[in-house]
C-alpha cells in the first residue's frame, strides 16, 4: 500500500468522523450541545469520554495492509532515531579528538617558540664570540 493510499484512507476516516458530527449537531436532541451545561466540572468530563469512547468505537479498523505500513514506517522512524543517537556520539568523539589535537599543537607551539628562542640565543651567543675573536 503507498503512502497515498494511507493517507487517502486516513482522510475517509476523517471525514466520516466530521460527517457523524455535523449530523449530531443538527439533532436537536443528541446530548452534543447540552454538555457544557452540567453543574460543577465532573458533568462535563463524563460527556467528553463517552463521546470519545462512541466515537472512537465508531471508527472501523483499519485493513491489514494499513496497519503493515505504519508499522514500516515506526520501525523505519526507529532505526532513524537510532541512527541519529550514533551519529551524535560519533560527533562527540571527533569532537573530543579534535580538542586533543588542538591542545597538542598549542603545546608543540609553545615548546617550538621555546626551543627557537634558544637556539636563536645560542647562535647570537656563538656569532658574538666569533666576532670577539676576530
Amino acid at each position: 500500500m503507498t503512502s497515498l493510499a494511507i493517507l487517502g484512507y486516513i482522510k475517509t476516516k476523517f471525514e466520516d468522523i466530521m460527517e457523524r458530527r455535523l449530523e449530531e449537531d443538527k439533532e436537536p436532541n443528541s446530548g452534543r450541545g447540552n454538555r457544557h451545561h452540567g453543574v460543577g466540572g465532573a458533568g462535563r468530563f463524563d460527556n467528553a469520554t463517552s463521546e470519545f469512547t462512541s466515537t472512537f468505537h465508531s471508527i472501523d479498523l483499519p485493513p491489514e495492509e494499513y496497519e503493515t505500513q505504519l508499522q514500516d514506517y515506526e520501525a523505519e522512524v526507529r532505526n532513524h532515531i537510532k541512527v541519529e543517537q550514533q551519529l551524535k556520539l560519533h560527533i562527540e568523539v571527533l569532537q573530543e579528538k579534535i580538542d586533543d589535537l588542538e591542545k597538542d599543537k598549542k603545546e608543540w607551539e609553545a615548546k617550538s617558540t621555546k626551543e627557537k628562542a634558544a637556539l636563536e640565543k645560542k647562535l647570537k651567543h656563538s656569532f658574538q664570540k666569533l666576532m670577539e675573536q676576530k
